[in-house]
């Protein structure tokens, strides 16, 4: 039974990956929208982080986004042979016709990145079952905590929870009463 759970592969989609990236290569403002669901480390595949996190540095200095700046960015850090080489990134730049879909992938990847942490966190609960040398309930507690954890870090989509918000009916000029507005307490 080990045997076959060694051999499952871990949850991903590598496709999506490269869709995000490519995305954000064809409207660089894509970025923006993407990053409200994903950060650098929920990419599997390490050659896609790396070049998601060149986007962000370029982005964060206020450099366009496009091939030639992820490039140079990822070979001054000594990471293009790590990607993969300028034929990854011509790859990714190909892999998606249009980034009208950033968010719809990103919230994949996003997914496959909450059920790895999931996965993680609950293992090291399930191998101190095995090992038996904890106690029950402190092997529960923990499992408990690692779910609330991982639940946590999954919230940091672009929803925000509704008791946050404050309803105000506002008048406008002549005392005319205006449409209600939502406004964000955070």
């Amino acid at each position: 039974m080990a045997d076959i759970d060694e051999l499952r592969a871990q949850p991903q989609d590598i496709l999506a990956e490269q869709s995000v990236l490519g995305a954000i290569f064809i409207d660089e403002s894509k970025l923006v929208f993407v990053r409200e669901y994903i950060e650098p480390t929920d990419f599997f595949k390490y050659a896609n982080r790396l070049i998601f996190k060149a986007m962000i540095d370029l982005a964060d200095r206020g450099d366009a986004i496009d091939a030639t700046t992820v490039r140079n960015i990822l070979d001054s850090q000594g990471d293009l042979q790590n990607i993969g080489g300028l034929s990854y990134l011509v790859e990714v730049v190909n892999s998606v016709p249009t980034s009208a879909n950033a968010e719809y992938y990103a919230k994949i990847v996003a997914e496959k990145a909450v059920l790895r942490r999931l996965i993680s966190r609950l293992t090291d609960s399930i191998n101190l079952a095995y090992d038996g040398s904890s106690p029950a309930d402190e092997i529960i507690a923990g499992a408990e905590k690692a779910l609330i954890d991982v639940s946590e870090n999954a919230s940091r989509s672009g929803f925000k929870n509704i008791t946050n918000f404050e309803w105000r009916q506002g008048t406008g000029s002549a005392g005319h009463v205006e449409p209600t507005m939502l406004l964000y307490h955070t």
